[in-house]
């Protein structure tokens, strides 16, 4: 862990490099790369104890770039669930950018403003970036970031390479704004990400007075990896009377009864066809 007064010998050296690279490019310096210090900033909790006590700091740090990933391709609606739900706990009135490619939204379909305010994010607080490749997306990102004006900021793209999101992780904790990528499992590689996510969609329990009505969003949360947190998997359902993340019961974790709306019906609100 860097302590104050003393610099990462490591970080000087690549900093000093980078100022040199820019003089002689006659450009103004890159950002400067990720440390330690990125765990110490305010965390970013998701509500839920069991959850926020294997991250580092009780939550996961915002000045960072996180990734959400589906774990199959058909779980990539469920993904975007997921990824309304850490909106939604970022808790404060500054805009959400959402950036999305055309391969994303002609797969999944485009977000759809009444299942979202339902979901807890009002639309009036989303600006909606719609973008034809994923380098267009990876670009709108990193010029949110830096403005430094959104809460978070959030793209959905098939592939993104390793220079991308070291680009985007240098931004975000640079410019003190979180950045999110929501991910196709079929392009996933390696990244500069602090965290990655790998979300399934799971069958709702009962409700309390319809048996085959949707219930509450729930998911298969595997935390695949994050710097200084443990890996586990958990099965975790999004309250919508406090706006947190919950672990579910193991009781009511069961296969769905017959009759029982499809897998994806508790977050296909927040999706219609493009």
């Amino acid at each position: 862990m860097q302590t104050y007064g003393k610099p990462n010998p490591r970080v000087t050296v690549i900093r000093d490099l980078q100022a040199a690279i820019a003089a002689l490019e006659k450009r103004p310096p890159a950002l400067s790369v990720p440390d330690e210090g990125a765990a110490a900033a305010p965390a970013w909790r998701l509500g839920a104890p069991d959850v926020d006590a294997v991250l580092p700091g009780g939550g996961l740090p915002l000045p960072a770039l996180h990734e959400v990933a589906a774990e199959a391709y058909n779980d990539g609606p469920a993904a975007a669930g997921f990824a309304a739900a850490l909106a939604v706990r970022r808790g404060t009135a500054a805009p959400l950018l959402w950036c999305s490619a055309a391969t994303a939204t002609a797969a999944y379909g485009a977000l759809h403003g009444p299942g979202l305010l339902n979901f807890g994010l009002p639309p009036d607080r989303l600006l909606l970036v719609a973008a034809r490749k994923d380098i267009d997306v990876l670009w709108a990102m990193e010029e949110g970031v830096r403005s430094g004006v959104p809460s978070l900021v959030v793209g959905e793209v098939m592939t993104a390479d390793l220079t991308a999101t070291r680009r985007l992780a240098l931004a975000a904790q640079a410019a003190g704004v979180p950045a999110l990528l929501l991910r196709n499992p079929r392009g996933l590689c390696a990244s500069a990400a602090y965290s990655r996510w790998r979300i399934a969609a799971r069958p709702s329990a009962d409700t309390a007075f319809a048996a085959h009505a949707p219930g509450r969003p729930r998911w298969q949360v595997r935390l695949e990896r994050c710097r200084g947190g443990r890996p586990k998997t958990w099965t975790m359902e999004w309250e919508h009377e406090t706006g947190r993340l919950v672990v579910a019961a193991p009781l009511a974790d069961r296969p769905a009864a017959a009759g029982r709306p499809s897998r994806h019906a508790e977050i296909v609100g927040l999706r219609r066809a493009g």
